[in-house]
């Protein structure tokens, strides 16, 4: 029997970023492909995992505005309880998200 955290994983993951050479602008992108022993109660679940966004620089690079948007998919829906009650699913979806990183 597979053991752990989601029992035994098979997976990748590839990034890549480029620096604007005018702009204190960079650009990413990421992706990551798993395949899961068991994953919410789906056995040989697979979940793709797809990024994008930009880093923004200010004051040299003591300040730096990020935004990225990211999607998970699932290849099977599983059903499982947790926190938010009994009978979840899982579903694909979207997420944004925007920070703020300070150099001193």
């Amino acid at each position: 029997g597979a053991i752990g955290l989601n029992g035994a994983k098979n997976g990748w993951y590839v990034k890549a970023a480029y620096l604007l050479p005018n702009l204190p602008l960079q650009v990413f992108a990421r992706a990551e492909k798993w395949r899961f022993a068991v994953l919410k109660n789906v056995y040989n679940q697979g979940a793709d995992w797809f990024a994008g966004g930009a880093n923004y620089y200010l004051l040299g690079q003591t300040l730096k505005l990020s935004a990225e948007y990211s999607s998970t998919r699932f290849d099977k829906t599983g059903s499982f309880s947790g926190v938010q009650g009994a009978s979840l699913v899982t579903k694909d979806f979207g997420t944004v998200i925007g920070s703020l990183q300070v150099e001193f």
